[in-house]
């Protein structure tokens, strides 16, 4: 005991040192028989109180884990349901154009956008501006088609490595599928916004697990 106590030290400059060398969020780390004492697995799991590691597997000699972030490690998030437009235009020149020319005009402000394309003649454009109920109302009466869903707004005052990859694994792990993503910010990585969008039957859940982090 006195010996595997007298390790607890180097054990966990071991997992330090490689999670500062792998910059991977979600990654495995591989520590070899040297490196690794055999009885240091022993040793993480009753002292080293790793809340982000997770052993894999062990082998006689050595140990494999793998690191995510510690949940305390990620700044505060706010989340909450917003309104998404979705505008199916042909696949031409101009269509981008169009659609946020006439968005100007009714002063919405864009504040997140992403494009899918569904066939080489189509493309639909994803929208979260300030005004949806008359946005949607002022481009279908041009002649677009448009629908709406809500979808998720995770807000954070800072950004940082691992931060999307903590969002999507909590809604991985809760079962719900993540449909499309994407993600705004401002000046310097501040005051980000991650819109993702999930079936509306597990809206409310995601919003749920979102919250818990």
């Amino acid at each position: 005991m006195g010996v595997a106590l007298l390790l607890v030290p180097y054990v966990k400059w071991c997992l330090y040192h490689s999670v500062e060398r792998s910059h991977n969020a979600n990654c495995v780390l591989a520590f070899t028989p040297r490196e690794f004492p055999k009885a240091s697995t022993w040793i993480v799991r009753k002292y080293c109180s790793f809340s982000q590691l997770h052993i894999v597997h062990n082998l006689t000699y050595g140990a494999n884990f793998r690191y995510t972030p510690a949940m305390s490690q990620i700044p505060q998030l706010t989340v909450s349901a917003v309104p998404q437009l979705t505008v199916s235009t042909q696949n031409a020149p101009g269509e981008l154009a169009r659609i946020t020319e006439i968005l100007a005009q009714e002063d919405a402000n864009i504040e997140g956008m992403t494009q899918t394309g569904v066939e080489s003649s189509q493309v639909k454009t994803h929208v979260v501006v300030d005004k949806a109920a008359e946005a949607k109302k002022v481009l279908e009466s041009q002649g677009l088609e448009v629908s709406q869903t809500d979808i998720l707004a995770i807000t954070c005052a800072s950004d940082q490595p691992g931060l999307i990859a903590t969002v999507a694994r909590a809604l991985g792990n809760a079962g719900i599928n993540i449909e499309n993503a994407y993600y705004s910010s401002g000046s310097r990585g501040n005051n980000i916004v991650i819109y993702v969008w999930v079936a509306p039957a597990q809206l409310q859940q995601a919003l749920e697990v979102v919250k818990g982090l």
